[in-house]
């Protein structure tokens, strides 16, 4: 072999050298990165599939570098995807726990093994499904703080409609109602709240909407042609507390109006006056009631027929009450 023939070799080889070297160098800067990130996985004690990276491991020792860088980088790339999930997942289960910590929620609103379930997918690398747990968990959240709102916007509704209507309905047990409607937001038992309160309003409203019912016992044992004194009595039996309430005789003679004031519901009222019968016998009478309530003026009437003694006779017995029921 001649000289040139040598240097040519020589030339070729050192070529080939060189191209090995840089071969070399590409691929043991893939494989440093490749083992960065898979410690990374590491670290967090993440699950992670080596077998690709064993395989460029293997490769470079064998000194087959090509192939090593090519194991290499197709690694890295499946690897920074998998980084790139699980930096997703970590940023959203962040989200869910700040927006745990935020809602001032008394008692967790998940069960306790949900979070951990996250946690093992997340450990597992499965992070597709660990980012599909967080996100379920995020919406059953934001619907237990939705419905917490309604709770706590009805119990306003509520006490607002009780505190305008109880000068007119009676307070029954409508106020300790509220207190436990409190207490079901309270220990947040959001659903049973919501539940009562429109219960609560729908018994106010129907109390506001009925018609008063009162009873009336016409007097009984007057006597013709002298001043009687009259006690009488209306006893509000309805839902609605009635103001200004007035009765006037139609048919017989008084003094003035018997004013009672107002008079609760379930109450009675009291008037006393004097009445003139002119004769003596049986006599047709009406009553005119005026009251008022939240819907405005009103006026019931009744009409009775009254046994009139002479004077110095015996009083009949009392009749039984009417119950007035209509409105004129």
């Amino acid at each position: 072999m001649s000289y040139d023939q040598i240097g040519s070799e020589i030339k070729s080889l050192k070529s080939q050298l060189q191209q090995r070297k840089e071969r070399f160098g590409e691929a043991k800067s893939s494989i440093s990165d490749l083992e960065t990130l898979v410690s990374t996985f590491e670290e967090k004690k993440i699950k992670y599939d080596k077998k690709q990276y064993k395989k460029a491991i293997s490769a470079f020792e064998s000194g087959d570098y090509e192939s090593a860088q090519t194991l290499a980088n197709t690694a890295r790339e499946k690897t920074e995807g998998s980084i790139s999930e699980m930096e997703k997942v970590n940023i959203k289960k962040e989200q869910l726990l700040k927006r745990i910590d935020d809602s001032n929620l008394l008692q967790d609103p998940f069960p306790a093994t949900a979070i951990k379930e996250a946690d093992k997918l997340i450990a597992n690398g499965d992070f597709q499904n660990a980012l599909s747990k967080i996100d379920a968990l995020l919406i059953d959240l934001e619907s237990i703080l939705n419905t917490r709102q309604e709770a706590i916007g009805k119990l306003d509704s509520v006490a607002l409609k009780y505190k305008e209507s109880v000068p007119y309905i009676a307070p029954k047990d409508y106020e300790s109602t509220i207190a436990n409607i409190q207490k079901l937001v309270d220990s947040e038992d959001f659903a049973s709240a919501i539940t009562e309160a429109d219960n609560l309003e729908s018994a106010m409203s129907l109390a506001l909407d009925a018609e008063p019912e009162m009873q009336f016992q016409f007097p009984q044992g007057l006597v013709a042609q002298e001043w009687n004194k009259a006690s009488l009595e209306i006893h509000n039996s309805g839902s609605l507390n009635l103001e200004n309430v007035r009765l006037d005789f139609e048919g017989i003679r008084q003094r003035d109006t018997f004013s009672f004031g107002k008079i609760e519901a379930g109450s009675t009222g009291n008037a006393v006056g004097g009445l003139l019968p002119e004769d003596p016998g049986s006599l047709e009478v009406t009553v005119t009631i005026t009251y008022e309530t939240h819907k405005g003026e009103a006026i019931l009437t009744l009409e009775e027929w009254l046994d009139i003694a002479r004077s110095g006779t015996a009083q009949p017995e009392e009749r039984p009450s009417i119950k007035v029921s209509k409105s004129a």
